[in-house]
């Protein structure tokens, strides 16, 4: 699957947390792309606007509320309303961190997990990890009975970390992944719960990049 996170332009620090998390010689399928978000133009013209995307994926809360978001900002308010229609008709109005949705609207599938109760900041928590994994299973499911509409590519934008330190952010969408699809060195501590506790330690306080090969979770 083709994974594209797209942050405003200038936010150089979001960049380097990015490109440090994945890096390209391991992560082909992950471009880091910046722009103005807010540009209607600029999303609708970059390498054939969003029409080339099969889902866009919003990292939000669990009420739905999408104010701010660059993607209203686009697609209008409607697309926040469709989001809180979905979550109130199959969720009882609230969407659980951990589990994500996909909803229809302008001709396009918006996939939203929360990271965030409500508008909290977010630091301190794994609200970004548990998004990201709710975000690549509920693309599996879809799949399985997509019947040659399947999801093979997507972008992220917006305000992704909600407030949370950018290399933070970065490591939690870098070790949900991994884990996710089992591979490197940090799906490896899955089942030591010494590890497992030293990982998440890691998530919740990294604030400048470190060697990522080389990483002791020892307790």
């Amino acid at each position: 699957m083709e994974i594209i996170v797209c942050f405003r332009s200038g936010d150089d620090k979001f960049a380097n947390a990015l490109t440090w998390a994945f890096p390209l010689a391991d992560y082909e399928n992950i471009d880091i792309s910046s722009g103005p978000l807010f540009d209607r133009q600029f999303i609708e013209q970059k390498d054939g606007g969003l029409n080339k995307y099969d889902a866009i994926v919003i990292i939000g809360n669990s009420f739905g509320i999408l104010k701010g978001s660059p993607w209203c900002t686009i697609f209008g308010s409607g697309l926040e309303k469709e989001v809180q229609q979905k979550i109130y008709s199959y969720y009882d109005g609230f969407l659980p961190i951990g589990l994500a949705t996909i909803v229809d609207h302008a001709g396009k599938k918006f996939i939203y997990a929360p990271a965030a109760v409500s508008t909290e900041n977010i630091k301190q928590t794994l609200g970004i990890f548990l998004a990201m994994k709710a975000v690549l299973k509920t693309i599996d499911i879809y799949n399985e009975n997509a019947d040659g509409d399947e999801i093979a590519e997507i972008i992220f934008g917006g305000d992704i970390t909600l407030g949370m330190n950018c290399y933070a952010a970065a490591y939690q969408l870098r070790v949900a992944y991994d884990a996710y699809y089992h591979i490197g060195p940090m799906f490896d501590v899955q089942g030591n719960s010494q590890k497992t506790r030293r990982l998440h330690h890691h998530m919740l306080m990294v604030k400048e990049p470190f060697n990522l090969k080389t990483a002791n979770y020892e307790v």
